[in-house]
């Protein structure tokens, strides 16, 4: 339980990595996005 909770934190890491690399519009903004998408 606890390894599947570190595998989403990691997929979290790179999906708030890979949207900021793409959108380039400041590290809030990218965040607010990642958690939108992620509890969408």
């Amino acid at each position: 339980m606890q390894s599947l909770a570190f595998v989403q934190l990691i997929f979290f890491s790179f999906n708030l990595i890979f949207s900021c690399h793409v959108t380039n519009q400041g590290i809030t903004v990218c965040f607010i996005q990642s958690v939108k998408t992620r509890w969408a």
